[in-house]
């Protein structure tokens, strides 16, 4: 899963394990399917602080070719 966004997902002034990408990959790990297998969801954290929406969405775009999903 791909996070992008500005400050606020970057978790600017918080430590990057309580950034919402980091909390939002601990939870959706946590969960177990009907056979108890548990999710290995890798959440990446491309939030940049001061990103306007312009921006934003660039970044999107090459991040998402760099990472050919």
């Amino acid at each position: 899963v791909l996070v992008v966004g500005d400050s606020v997902t970057f978790g600017h002034g918080v430590p990057s394990s309580d950034a919402y990408p980091s909390q939002l990959e601990r939870g959706i790990n946590s969960w177990t399917d009907p056979v108890g297998e548990r999710s290995s969801t890798v959440v990446i954290n491309g939030g940049v602080s001061g990103y306007n929406v312009a921006q934003t969405s660039a970044a999107l775009t090459e991040k998402l070719i760099k990472l050919q999903p």
